[in-house]
């Protein structure tokens, strides 16, 4: 266990003015649930501090306190899976019956978080407590535009269906076209045909759910 949790925090990246792209998981009745999140920290109440909307799987979890583990991953992969429902069961190292960490992600938080409140139409904020900090990789990666593309395609197709209810389906035909820019860039950046499929899928999917919406 680290003493100074909240310089680590900074010296991993995190920031006041940037949402920084990790995964929370947390064990809703029986199953594993992995949940991409943007958070940012609240240097005045030294938290890490997030935004969940209604309809959400992590919010009946996160509407009592909870421990749970918000994690640093570097694959692509694992932000798909988690998006698109796939059993994540044997990604999952568990600490104990209900807390447990992405296997390959390169650190953990353990949080815990405060009951949600909500700040807008179908938008709750939460404030995630840190109890500790695991670093688990030590060799740095070098970047590479796919991951952030992949990732900022999923945040697009997770507020579809959300902004079609709170603001018009002209919200969501708006977040399709910047799906088509991530995808542009990932075909730009790489030729990993793992890559260009995730990407496809993920265009594909939004594509589908947008027709799904139309229809009503």
């Amino acid at each position: 266990m680290i003493n100074d949790k909240f310089s680590v925090l900074l010296e991993l990246g995190f920031s006041e003015n940037t949402f920084s792209e990790v995964i929370a998981v947390t064990k809703l009745g029986s199953k594993w649930n992995c949940s991409p999140l943007g958070v940012k920290l609240n240097l005045k109440n030294r938290t890490l501090y997030f935004y969940v909307y209604e309809g959400a799987k992590i919010l009946s979890f996160l509407k009592k306190q909870n421990i749970f583990t918000l994690n640093i991953v570097n694959e692509y992969s694992v932000f798909l899976n988690c998006v698109f429902k796939r059993s994540m069961e044997k990604e999952i190292c568990k600490l104990t019956n209900t807390l447990g960490y992405i296997r390959v992600a390169d650190a953990y938080i353990v949080c815990e978080n405060s009951l949600p409140k909500q700040v807008g139409e179908g938008k709750y904020l939460v404030n995630a407590f840190v109890k500790e900090v695991v670093i688990l990789r030590s060799k740095p990666r070098v970047f590479n535009r796919v991951l952030p593309a992949i990732v900022e395609a999923l945040v697009h197709y997770t507020k579809i269906r959300p902004y079609a209810e709170i603001y018009g389906l002209t919200s969501s035909l708006e977040l399709l076209e910047k799906i088509r820019h991530c995808k542009d860039t990932v075909y730009h950046a790489s030729v990993d045909s793992k890559a260009r499929n995730a990407i496809d899928f993920i265009y594909e999917e939004a594509v589908k759910l947008i027709d799904e919406l139309k229809r009503g």
